[in-house]
């Protein structure tokens, strides 16, 4: 009588002993460093280029309405600026958003503002 005897690499399947191969890493450990010295380094150029973009930008100023209008039937933007007398220029910087060609009535519109 003979006894069959397997490596830990082999594994037995019917009469046959089938050897299995070990799976290699793909990286080393120097690669590994590489990688996460590369990542540290996009990381931190990421974080300088968001601070020196938002110090370009000033100091967040937070836009407050201090007079509002609800529109009614028949109102345009050029007669609300007429009635109210503000400029057109102030009228768009107040009210960004608002498209005078579908404005509806109760639309809420700022004419006086100030930013904080």
């Amino acid at each position: 009588m003979s006894a069959t005897v397997w490596n830990r690499d082999e594994q037995k399947i019917g009469f046959c002993a089938i050897k299995q191969q070990k799976w290699q890493e793909p990286t080393t450990k120097y690669q590994s460093f590489f990688s996460a010295l590369f990542l540290l380094f996009l990381l931190s150029v990421y974080v300088a280029e968001s601070r020196i973009l938002s110090s370009e930008t000033g100091t967040n100023s937070v836009p407050v309405c201090n007079k509002i209008y609800g529109a009614n039937i028949g109102d345009t933007c050029f007669s609300i600026m007429e009635n109210f007398s503000v400029t057109s220029e102030v009228f768009t910087a107040f009210n960004p958003n608002l498209n005078c060609d579908k404005m509806f009535v109760g639309e809420w519109i700022c004419l006086d503002g100030s930013s904080i």
